[in-house]
């Protein structure tokens, strides 16, 4: 599993001008920006498993009184509280002259990869006019510790490309740290034998933003062709590993390796029909699907038993279709056939499709 990195602020957001010059038709809100400390997710004080309070005021700064309305949250995995207690959508507040609002946004910082912004909306009114609404805003970004691209390998061997295949995997690594770290040089784990790492070379020396340092590595794989028959699907977990250092602590990420075997046209091997009754039928719907979207068509369709047969055949140009075939025994035993489909796709002019059956 790859662990997470969280950064994040709390900041006054809007439009440019609720919070520009930290006024609203003399509202005045402080802090108008909190920036927190880059910090890694889990660590104390702030996870993603609890909550975290940061503390608003907003002051009527105008020479009359003003009603406040709390309009509510964008986001129920966020509150406001006053004085400890969260305030629900539609409580009011009466700010007298130059008199204040203390009130805590709470947030749970999310654990999933990517920015995040939540608002909390207060409405004043001053002399019965409603003015433009205050937004307490908190945004932020999560990074991964880890991020790969593609985030899985995937390889499609087809009848016209059944030669080795070159696929490059992007990794780059982010850490929290005072300088630039040395990172060690990340190694591929748990691959399948049929892929094997060509190179594995830095793309760059680690640079810092925010306070993140990230470097990125660059993997050449090759993948062979060598190991698969038709249909063949071959998926295995493979992990990126960072070894332990002195100051840098041991980190992995999985990724999946995905390589098909495709023939232009895919089709199952066989087809199951079960238990029969002498005299009954079963019927069995088979898919026949274009692998490199060409359209296609269905010549002929035929059964070399009598016990099974195949309804009717559609003959207009299509990427899929579903064949109908029906087993009907007339005799007890286990039966066998064989449903031969000829078709006009320039990579498969001819399929074979197993059948069976039993009858009792």
């Amino acid at each position: 599993m790859c662990l997470l990195l969280v950064v994040f602020c709390v900041v006054g957001c809007g439009s440019s001008e609720t919070h520009s010059d930290n006024r609203k038709d003399g509202m005045l809100v402080q802090p108008p920006s909190i920036v927190l400390p880059t910090m890694l997710s889990g660590d104390v004080p702030v996870s993603s498993s609890e909550e975290s309070l940061f503390d608003f005021t907003i002051t009527n700064s105008t020479p009359s009184c003003v009603s406040l309305t709390f309009q509510g949250t964008d986001c129920g995995c966020v509150g406001v509280l006053f004085l400890g207690e969260p305030i629900q959508a539609g409580a009011g507040f009466v700010l007298d002259s130059g008199s204040s609002l203390n009130v805590s946004f709470e947030i749970k910082i999310p654990s999933s990869v990517g920015q995040f912004a939540h608002k909390a909306v207060f409405v004043p009114e001053i002399n019965g006019r409603k003015t433009d609404p205050i937004l307490l805003c908190v945004s932020g970004n999560v990074l991964p510790q880890i991020s790969l691209v593609p985030p899985s390998v995937q390889v499609d061997f087809c009848k016209e490309k059944l030669t080795d295949v070159t696929e490059t995997l992007t990794i780059t690594r982010n850490i929290l740290a005072e300088k630039a770290p040395a990172l060690p040089l990340p190694a591929l784990e748990s691959l399948p034998s049929f892929v094997q790492v060509v190179e594995i070379k830095s793309v760059n020396a680690a640079k810092k933003e925010n306070g993140v340092f990230s470097q990125t590595w660059q993997a050449k794989l090759n993948i062979s062709a060598k190991s698969f028959s038709k249909n063949a699907t071959q998926i295995t977990q493979a992990q990126v590993v960072f070894p332990k250092t002195e100051n840098i602590p041991y980190y992995t990420c999985d990724f999946p390796v995905l390589v098909r075997y495709q023939v232009g046209v895919d089709f199952p091997d066989e087809i199951l029909f079960g238990i029969c009754a002498i005299g009954d039928f079963i019927d069995r719907k088979i898919f026949l699907r274009s692998t490199d979207e060409r359209p296609f068509r269905i010549l002929t369709a035929e059964c070399d038993s009598d016990l099974f047969e195949i309804k009717t055949i559609p003959s207009d140009l299509h990427t899929s279709f579903w064949l109908n075939v029906s087993f009907k025994p007339s005799s007890s035993g286990e039966h066998h056939g064989r449903l031969v489909v000829k078709t006009d796709h320039p990579s498969v002019r001819s399929l074979q499709i197993a059948l069976k059956g039993i009858a009792k």
